[in-house]
């Protein structure tokens, strides 16, 4: 895709990812992202979008590869190295997503096209990403909210770029993202178990304590 930074969230973006630690840095993605998290239809949809086959398109794989080995109960991957999701195969990916888990928010991770004063930022967005835009592929839009990493620069010269650029370095975004992601999961708020459900977490408890539990109103019971 072709970011325009002025779209970006104001004070979601990091600074260039070599400059500082990487927890920090994930740390700030995270906070940027809890709003994405707070309680509602679960699980939350991750979508990695990329290629394998192009070194700076590699990120959104190497994100989901990175999520699935943590195998996150609150998170559900789409787009891995061994899976990638891709033009090919986008749209019947959305089709799925929609079917399997309808109401759940989704979160776009793509690498992204930019000036070259942008290289190797981190962009995070409310709604869709548009893939292939920066390479000028008409595809769907995808996303509730999204992640940008800029891996090279708008123009001409932009796909000759992801072509050359380190692994290394891609992978060193994507562990930032990864670890933020994560990490704004593991701080939101636990989604409200359904009724079922909280009376067989109760069944081991005393019987006056659970057979009607008490609401809490403004941090007192009552």
């Amino acid at each position: 895709m072709d970011i325009d930074p002025a779209r970006a969230i104001p004070g979601a973006h990091m600074t260039d990812h070599f400059i500082g630690a990487q927890a920090g840095r994930s740390q700030a993605l995270a906070e940027a992202l809890l709003p994405l998290f707070l309680p509602g239809p679960s699980p939350r949809i991750v979508l990695c979008i990329g290629s394998m086959l192009v070194p700076g398109d590699s990120l959104g794989p190497r994100v989901g590869s990175l999520l699935e080995a943590e195998n996150s109960s609150r998170l559900r991957v789409f787009g891995t190295q061994a899976s990638p999701v891709h033009a090919l195969n986008l749209e019947q990916t959305l089709l799925r997503i929609r079917e399997a888990f309808p109401g759940s928010p989704i979160l776009a991770v793509d690498a992204a096209l930019a000036p070259l004063r942008y290289l190797g930022r981190i962009f995070v967005g409310a709604g869709p990403l548009s893939p292939g835009e920066g390479l000028s592929k008409s595809l769907l839009p995808a996303g509730d909210a999204h992640i940008a990493a800029i891996t090279g620069v708008s123009g001409p010269l932009g796909y000759p770029m992801l072509k050359l650029c380190p692994a290394l370095q891609i992978q060193r975004m994507a562990s930032i993202i990864a670890e933020g992601i994560l990490l704004a999961a593991s701080q939101a708020p636990a989604p409200p178990l359904p009724a079922a459900r909280q009376m067989t977490a109760c069944a081991g408890a005393a019987a006056a304590f659970c057979a009607y539990p008490t609401p809490i109103k403004n941090g007192t019971e009552g």
